[in-house]
């Protein structure tokens, strides 16, 4: 299809199924894929008909490639993104966003700068159930909202942090399975309950041999919506950690919340930390 939106796939862990998503499209044309690793590269553009390459940066001065869509460690997103979207490219990363404010913000600049699309690729809001929840919240079933609560039941084992070589890390992770894992649920507590007005995060700690258990709050109070969201995260840090950031905002609660409903999902994640 000579008028098909052309993709870049950047990173194929799991790149490896945004590929083979692309490539099923109507509309889409996976042009290439881009890895680190040659082998993975080559297999996975043999498996779906396109080219490859272990450098990103071929693909960007191509004018049949409209879209790079990123899938490496979260760390480095702003890497890929930024440079393709100063090629005049649209980009599409997956969550999180990036580690830092600071580098999430040079990806925004850089779409305003250049014109260009940025999207986050938050997949678990096209699944049926958050979707039959956000149409009843619009259609009043649940009344007057007044909490959002997040809680994620998925295991991650050691092996799948330690094997990686980034997950669990600050640097590429962004600390563990709140910035990883329930951002999914961070996500849906913001579509369905609105933009956040303020957030608050304490931990809380016990302390084994080397090392300790923190709990980790995340809240929001909804400006728009006066609703309160809460999610919760766990995971293992050394025992001399110490964090380096502290909440930014408390808001009291609204005198309606005496009355009103609560939406609720079923939640709890677990990461271990590495140096």
């Amino acid at each position: 299809m000579s008028d098909a939106i052309g993709f870049v796939v950047v990173g194929l862990g799991m790149g490896r199924h945004r590929a083979r998503m692309v490539a099923k499209t109507e509309g889409a044309r996976l042009v290439g894929v881009a890895d680190l690793r040659a082998e993975l590269a080559q297999r996975v553009a043999e498996e779906l008909g396109c080219e490859w390459h272990t450098d990103f940066r071929t693909f960007l001065d191509r004018p049949n490639v409209q879209v790079v869509w990123v899938m490496t460690p979260s760390g480095v997103h702003a890497d890929v993104a930024v440079p393709a979207l100063e090629a005049g490219k649209h980009v599409i990363v997956t969550k999180p966003m990036e580690v830092t404010l600071e580098r999430a913000d040079a990806m925004i600049a850089a779409a305003e700068r250049n014109g260009r699309l940025l999207a986050v690729d938050f997949d678990m809001r096209f699944l049926k159930g958050a979707w039959q929840i956000r149409q009843a919240i619009a259609d009043g079933m649940f009344g007057k909202l007044i909490l959002l609560e997040g809680r994620l039941k998925w295991f991650r084992s050691q092996e799948y942090y330690s094997q990686s070589g980034w997950r669990g890390t600050w640097r590429y992770d962004g600390g563990g399975s709140l910035a990883n894992q329930t951002i999914h649920l961070i996500d849906q507590l913001v579509w369905l309950g609105g933009e956040v007005a303020g957030v608050e995060a304490p931990a809380s700690a016990s302390s084994p041999t080397t090392l300790r258990r923190k709990i980790w709050a995340w809240r929001f109070c909804a400006s728009a919506t006066g609703r309160w969201g809460r999610c919760w995260g766990r995971q293992l840090a050394p025992a001399t950690f110490t964090p380096s950031w502290k909440c930014t905002v408390k808001k009291a609660a609204p005198s309606w919340m005496s009355t009103g409903k609560c939406v609720g999902f079923s939640a709890m994640s677990r990461s271990r930390l590495l140096k």
